[in-house]
């Protein structure tokens, strides 16, 4: 499966799919535009990033599906950056791609994958009396997606 970043980059899988006589399955990069806590290098999820679409922007394309014959839109991705600490973008991030699903369901497009990229910050301490509690935390996601 492709992780795809943009609309340019649909094009050419398509293009590039189709002169090979295949189709293929994708993600679609969206961008949950979530502001986190991390180097702004590594922000990878706000609405200031050059990374994925947007959901308006993002609709549309899943809205022109058959002018990608070559494609099987088969999930979304995010990512919204790295060593992120704090749990809360992810619920807010995966809650919002959670939404974008259920807005295409309702017209008729079932996606099979939602892929969370990305990656929880370490904090490097002697003790871990402050880490947070990363894998209690990561259970908050679970409604978010059901």
């Amino acid at each position: 499966m492709f992780n795809v970043e943009s609309v340019q980059e649909l094009h050419a899988i398509n293009k590039t799919a189709a002169a090979l006589g295949e189709k293929v399955s994708i993600a679609f990069r969206l961008n949950p535009e979530v502001e986190v806590d991390t180097h702004s290098y590594t922000r990878t999820g706000t609405s200031e990033s050059k990374f994925g679409v947007t959901a308006g922007e993002l609709e549309k394309v899943f809205m022109q599906i058959d002018e990608f014959p070559n494609v099987d839109m088969k999930g979304i991705h995010i990512h919204i950056g790295s060593q992120i600490t704090d749990i809360q973008p992810y619920v807010k991030s995966v809650g919002m791609a959670a939404d974008f699903a259920k807005t295409l369901k309702s017209r008729g497009i079932n996606l099979k994958w939602l892929n969370i990229g990305g990656g929880m910050g370490i904090i490097c301490m002697k003790t871990f009396s402050s880490s947070p509690a990363v894998t209690p935390n990561l259970l908050s996601l679970v409604p978010v997606l059901v």
